[in-house]
């Protein structure tokens, strides 16, 4: 695994910076997606390494608006957007955002 380096989005952007650490490591081939609440599909690839973090930064984000996290097509985890940068550690049933604002994040059953 290769450190991960993290530059936050200046205070004048409009994008939203997305951190998601995993509990395990996915191999190579793992597609990652994420969907909205209509279920558009935001973003999705297809590792050509194994991972276990995923850091991205769009300005189609919207905060308040809640997204479903997909490992292979399978819903992993839902979350909502209410800080310029959200933290979701899914090993945790709590999740956190720079200034002690909470990441609902719930996995979908």
């Amino acid at each position: 695994m290769q450190d991960l380096i993290i530059q936050s989005i200046g205070a004048s952007s409009t994008a939203y910076d997305v951190i998601i650490t995993f509990p395990t490591t996915y191999l190579v081939g793992t597609t990652f997606s994420l969907e909205d609440d209509d279920g558009a599909e935001i973003i999705s690839f297809t590792s050509q390494k194994s991972f276990n973090s995923v850091t991205f930064s769009l300005s189609s984000l919207q905060k308040d608006s809640t997204y479903t996290i997909r490992i292979n097509g399978s819903a992993y985890q839902n979350f909502t957007i209410s800080s310029p940068v959200t933290r979701i550690d899914t090993g945790n049933t709590m999740n956190m955002n720079p200034g002690g604002g909470k990441a609902s994040g719930t996995r979908p059953r």
